[in-house]
């Protein structure tokens, strides 16, 4: 499947980073810490191409990993998958935070206790992800969602300062909004300057929000390639003249697979 962003519908959700805080279960034998269960697994990983392998802790059929993988995969810009390096997946069938490590467990912990996704990434990237009760869409989003939070982490320099030069013409502009909750949070805390633009780009600030805008940009920008996704143009939202902006320098700096189209336009070029 192959996808095209429209302006319409706003697609937001909480990432794996902010689902890691709150509330705390107690540990329990019915818990597997991710650690330890990606050591026990490292040698049942069933290879997928494109530096990825997954295993899976509990019984999928070919649909379901068709959407849990082979189309997220397929849809990866090549520049992506070499920078971020092997990747090894892990699909449960929830995910628990403790007071150690998120745990993998079978049963539905409590809503105020999930997870929906970890990884670790000391001794290569192992990404786990809770697939139960998970709509397929909102799974898309936090699977390319802890995609670009791996990506950020061995962002090119280059990249890094083209994506904030695009911020800081924003700024210029006085542009309101954001892609997601993360950034606009961000964006909102960044003290004003005295001409009216936001703190200096070369600021700690700056450059933190200018990592998670990337963040949340460049997941929005890899679901695009992936599905037929819709933005809704709205207070928060960034308006779409710039957001437009943003994919296109994406979209040049990470070509999607085979040349599929993300915007509409893409599709009137092929």
């Amino acid at each position: 499947m192959t996808g095209v962003m429209t302006a319409r519908r706003g697609i937001f959700c909480y990432n794996h980073l902010q689902l890691m805080s709150g509330p705390r279960s107690p540990a329990n034998s019915d818990q597997s810490p991710i650690d330890l269960l990606a050591g026990s697994l490292a040698g049942e990983m069933v290879p997928l191409g494109r530096n990825f392998a997954y295993v899976a802790t509990l019984p999928l059929v070919e649909e379901d990993l068709n959407e849990y993988l082979h189309e997220p995969i397929a849809a990866l810009p090549i520049a992506v998958c070499e920078a971020i390096g092997p990747v090894r997946i892990v699909l449960a069938p929830y995910l628990i935070r403790t007071d150690g490590l998120p745990a993998v467990v079978q049963q539905a912990p409590a809503m105020n206790l999930r997870l929906r996704s970890a990884y670790m990434s000391d001794q290569g990237n192992t990404l786990f992800f809770s697939v139960k009760e998970e709509n397929p869409s909102e799974y898309h989003q936090i699977f390319f969602n802890t995609l670009a939070h791996l990506l950020t982490r061995k962002l090119d320099k280059n990249y890094e300062k083209r994506y904030t030069d695009l911020l800081a013409a924003e700024f210029e502009q006085h542009v309101n909004g954001e892609v997601d909750e993360p950034s606009w949070e961000l964006k909102q805390a960044l003290p004003e300057g005295g001409n009216g633009n936001r703190t200096s780009k070369r600021g700690k600030l700056f450059r933190e929000y200018s990592l998670q805008s990337f963040t949340d940009t460049m997941t929005l920008y890899m679901h695009g390639i992936c599905c037929d996704i819709d933005v809704e143009p709205g207070p928060r939202q960034v308006p779409s003249r710039w957001l437009r902006k943003r994919i296109e320098a994406l979209y040049e700096m990470f070509p999607p697979p085979n040349n599929r189209p993300v915007l509409p336009e893409h599709l009137a070029r092929r």
